[in-house]
């Protein structure tokens, strides 16, 4: 640990902030039809809709990445390698990204819209505030950064599953999104236990392919969107957290009991839902 705690260059902050702003702010103004590219998958046809608001959003997400690796390699960890791969650092940026635009598309009313803007703008400011702050795992107050990057992680799995859900859209491809953003999730609360980079990997594959096969069954329950979101990120938390113990070497049965409690919760959610 350094004896003077590095800061962030606001400046350089706020001027990436606002090229993602600026790109987010043309996702409801992109109304254009979108065009259909289709595969045959599992022996019938599957369509996917490719739009501009949605090319923008990946646009956005990728500006996100860039700014956000830029201001990490001004931390003192990074420029010196001690800070290991920082594609873990884009993760949780990326994603709010993704979940501001596809807020920012629902908006109804010109105030709808400018508030869901400076809530995305505010919750970057955050995110990669306190991504920076865990450069340094040992710094005085990494591990509350990373409390609330934890927090703000789990949200995030909440809003999204429940993004993916609304859709409706063929199984195939929500669960194979649930999956994916389960894995990158999972990958970014798992980093802080410093495992090695295999081993994450492969828990958080273990996690995303679990949690894409819930969202399958799933699929065929009578659920509204919070309902399904809320079983969704339960499972999500308890797999996460028994991969994040196992890596830690914690993983004990009155965990395990903890952690099956959770999915029961989310089993019975799901259940008292359906009876209704």
């Amino acid at each position: 640990m350094s004896e003077q705690t590095p800061t962030l260059n606001r400046d350089r902050l706020s001027g990436v902030i606002a090229l993602i702003l600026l790109a987010l702010a043309l996702i409801p103004l992109l109304n254009t039809p979108g065009r259909s590219v289709g595969a045959s998958v599992l022996g019938s046809k599957l369509d996917i809709e490719i739009t501009a608001a949605g090319l923008v959003t990946l646009l956005a997400a990728a500006l996100t990445c860039a700014g956000v690796d830029m201001l990490i390699h001004t931390h003192p960890r990074a420029r010196s390698n001690q800070a290991g791969p920082t594609f873990v650092f884009w993760i949780l940026p990326a994603l709010a990204v993704i979940a501001a635009a596809q807020g920012l598309a629902r908006a109804s009313t010109g105030r709808d819209w400018a508030i869901q803007l400076l809530a995305a703008g505010v919750m970057l400011w955050i995110i990669v505030r306190a991504e920076f702050a865990t450069v340094d795992p040992d710094a005085p107050r990494a591990g509350q950064w990373r409390l609330l990057l934890n927090v703000l992680a789990y949200a995030l799995a909440f809003g999204l599953f429940a993004v993916i859900w609304e859709t409706r859209i063929r199984s195939l491809i929500t669960a194979s999104l649930m999956a994916i953003t389960a894995f990158l999730l999972s990958i970014d609360l798992m980093w802080s236990t410093r495992a090695a980079t295999r081993r994450v990997l492969l828990n958080g594959a273990v996690v995303a392919v679990i949690l894409g096969e819930c969202a399958w069954a799933l699929n065929y329950w009578r659920a509204n969107t919070i309902t399904a979101g809320l079983a969704l990120v339960l499972i999500f938390y308890a797999l996460s957290g028994v991969a994040v113990q196992h890596l830690l070497s914690k993983l004990t049965r009155r965990v395990l009991a903890e952690f099956g409690v959770v999915v029961l919760a989310a089993i019975a959610l799901l259940l008292f839902n359906s009876a209704r």
